[in-house]
C-alpha cells in the first residue's frame, strides 16, 4: 500500500467515525460534551444544585400521603432543572428564611412563590414571573363587614394574620401602618391554625392558596372578606429567585419558563395542581 492509499485510508476511517459518533450519541448528551468546559458555575457542583419551595405550602410544595414531595411549585422546579440539564435537590424551606439562605449561597435557587420586593432588590434577582395572582382576605362566612383596614375602629376590633416574609405583609404594613392589629405568623399551616382556632378574626393569602382553604369545611365555613376597595388590592406575581451573584442563571430559567408555555407543560402541571389555568 503506497503512502498517499494509507493516508487516504486513515482520513476516511476518521471520518466514519465521526459521523457515526453524532449519529448514535443522544442529542442532549452530544450536547453536554460540547458543554464541558462551561462557566456556569452550577453545573461545576459535583452534587448538583439545591431548591428552596415554601413548607407545608399546598397545593404549592407539601408532602403528600405517600411521603412524597409534590406540588405546584415542585412540578416547575423539577421541570425547570431538567431544561437546564442540572441534578436539583429539592428542600423545603420557610419563605422568610429562604432570601438569607441564597445570599448564603446555602440554596442555589427558588422556587416558592417568592413576589418581587424593594427590600430584597439589592441581594435577589427575579426570573420572569411564572404566575400571578391576587391577595385575599378570609375570615368565617357571615361574620364580618367589608375589610376597611385604614378605618381605626375595624383595625381595632378585628386581627388580620400574614405570613412571615411575604408580599402581603409587606403591602400592609406599607399601605396601612396605623393596622395595629397584624399578627404574623412563620407559615401557612400556624397562619390558617390560628384562624381555625379563633386567634385571629382573618388571615391575608394569595388568592390561589385562599381558594383552597375556602374549599375546606372541615374547620366551619370560610369565605372572602369582602376589601372596602378593590381597585387598592395588587396582583401580585411570583417569580423564580436565585442571589445575585448567580444572576447569569436568570436568562436560562427564563427560556426554560418560556419553553414549559410553549411546550404546554405549564397547562398540564397547573390543572393538575388546581384544577383550573392559572
Amino acid at each position: 500500500m503506497s503512502r498517499t492509499t494509507w493516508v487516504y485510508t486513515v482520513f476516511l476511517l476518521l471520518s466514519v467515525v465521526l459521523v457515526v459518533t453524532v449519529i448514535l450519541v443522544p442529542r442532549q448528551a452530544w450536547l453536554r460534551l460540547m458543554d464541558s468546559d462551561s462557566d456556569n458555575p452550577f453545573k461545576r457542583l459535583p452534587e448538583g444544585i439545591t431548591v428552596a419551595v415554601e413548607r407545608n405550602y399546598y397545593p404549592f410544595a407539601y408532602i403528600d400521603h405517600k411521603g412524597q414531595l409534590v406540588g405546584f411549585d415542585v412540578d416547575v422546579a423539577r421541570y425547570v432543572c431538567t431544561q437546564m440539564q442540572l441534578k436539583c435537590n429539592i428542600t423545603m424551606m420557610r419563605l422568610s428564611d429562604i432570601p438569607a439562605a441564597l445570599t448564603a449561597n446555602q440554596v442555589q435557587m427558588a422556587v416558592a412563590c417568592v413576589s418581587y420586593t424593594p427590600d430584597d432588590n439589592e441581594t435577589l434577582s427575579y426570573s420572569l414571573p411564572y404566575y400571578r395572582n391576587k391577595l385575599l382576605f378570609i375570615g368565617r362566612v357571615n361574620r364580618y363587614p367589608p375589610f376597611v383596614p385604614d378605618n381605626t375602629s375595624y383595625g381595632e376590633r378585628y386581627t388580620v394574620g400574614v405570613r412571615a416574609g411575604t408580599n402581603q405583609q409587606h403591602w400592609l404594613l406599607q399601605h396601612y401602618p396605623e393596622l395595629s392589629n397584624i399578627v404574623v405568623y412563620p407559615d401557612l399551616f400556624s397562619l390558617v391554625k390560628a384562624m381555625y382556632n379563633g386567634d385571629i378574626d382573618m388571615i391575608c393569602v394569595g388568592s390561589y392558596v385562599g381558594y383552597e382553604i375556602i374549599k375546606n369545611t372541615t374547620h366551619g365555613y370560610y369565605d372572602e372578606v369582602p376589601f372596602a376597595d378593590m381597585t387598592q388590592v395588587p396582583s401580585q406575581s411570583a417569580h423564580i429567585v436565585v442571589s445575585k451573584q448567580n444572576d447569569e442563571q436568570i436568562e436560562a430559567i427564563n427560556d426554560a419558563l418560556q419553553q414549559m408555555y410553549l411546550s404546554g407543560t405549564y397547562q398540564t402541571l397547573a390543572y393538575r395542581a388546581f384544577s383550573f389555568m392559572l
